[in-house]
């Protein structure tokens, strides 16, 4: 008895919180996504955050040092993320940093933010070093990393 109840009332509930939505003129423009609500959120507040998108943030701390196997352990096992990680990338190929993402982004697509954040940061240093420092980049990653 208690199961059949709780199903019609919650189904009620989606009819009503529907009905608002369409009546408000709010119906077509919500998104999907993880979504916090304070406690006694009405279905008009409801409804301005599914509109607005302001989804959960969630985030991972890449910290400096870890090797690439332990930079996809710590993605492989993030809450919220979907998909396999893929091959571990090349050493150095990643950089630290604290990553946000939502809550069913790809595990892979986060491993290539990190990948692209890192040839990003590797191109502005290289941008900015002295003109005679040194000639080559490949030169640049090798001696950050004998020295980091």
């Amino acid at each position: 008895m208690c199961g059949r109840y709780t199903v019609r009332r919650v189904s009620l509930i989606l009819t009503a919180f529907e009905a608002v939505a369409r009546l408000s003129g709010r119906g077509t423009s919500l998104k999907a996504g993880e979504y916090e609500f304070a406690s006694g959120a009405s279905a008009i507040d409801a409804l301005e955050i599914l509109a607005q998108g302001k989804t959960i943030k969630r985030r991972l701390m890449i910290p400096e040092g870890l090797t690439s196997a332990e930079v996809a352990v710590l993605v492989r096992n993030a809450p919220a993320l979907d998909g396999d990680v893929g091959p571990v990338p090349a050493e150095g190929s990643l950089l630290p940093d604290t990553y946000f993402y939502n809550y069913g982004d790809r595990r892979s697509e986060l491993i290539e933010r990190m990948r692209r954040a890192m040839v990003q940061s590797v191109k502005q240093l290289w941008d900015g070093r002295a003109p005679d420092l040194l000639r080559h980049g490949d030169v640049a990653m090798y001696a950050a990393k004998r020295n980091g």
